[in-house]
């Protein structure tokens, strides 16, 4: 009775059987199911700023951890519009999710943990400030580094979506010519 192949060995065997299917060009919709025959990458960060995650108010963390627990609030700023800037440690803008994290500000507090107080808020004992908290990076969801892999099976429907995504640069491929066009 001759021994079973080491998991690597049988792995070889199977793949030496074979056959390479060759590859053809499809849109988004048909990819579920497909396997990636091309490195993919994107094009540019996602998200493209640092999103806030939810409704609150922006600060400078730094003011947080110096005691600081009165804030003025400065502005209100909704998502889409352009980002403010934190005027000082002790100013604060209220923010609303999906916008952009105003410049000075690393960390947003949930309207949960303050109280609003004539043009100013109080936050309650509870409430915490830690750098990036209740904040998506830039870039964190994909980022011009490799997203997917040759080998890899779509399962459709993920972020990415087709403007944002395309051949790795160098792939041994010469570049698709549309945007969300890969070869399958």
């Amino acid at each position: 009775m001759s021994k079973a192949p080491a998991p690597a060995e049988a792995a070889r065997i199977i793949l030496s059987r074979v056959t390479l299917l060759p590859a053809v060009q499809s849109s988004l919709r048909e990819l579920p199911g497909r396997i990636l025959r091309q490195d993919v990458q994107a094009e540019r960060d996602n998200p493209p700023f640092d999103r806030v995650c939810m409704d609150g108010v922006a600060i400078d963390s730094r003011a947080f951890a110096s005691g600081i627990r009165r804030f003025r609030i400065q502005a209100t700023q909704a998502a889409g519009a352009v980002p403010l800037t934190i005027a000082g440690l002790d100013s604060a803008v209220e923010i609303m999710t999906g916008a952009v994290l105003p410049h000075g500000a690393d960390c947003v507090i949930p309207l949960e943990e303050y109280d609003l107080d004539g043009d100013g808020l109080q936050l309650k004992p509870e409430a915490t400030a830690e750098p990036w908290r209740n904040l998506q990076r830039r870039g964190s969801d994909s980022s011009p580094d490799p997203d997917a892999d040759r080998g890899d099976e779509s399962r459709g429907g993920g972020s990415g979506g087709g403007g944002i995504c395309g051949p790795r640069p160098g792939a041994g491929q010469p570049p698709a010519p549309h945007h969300g066009d890969f070869h399958w």
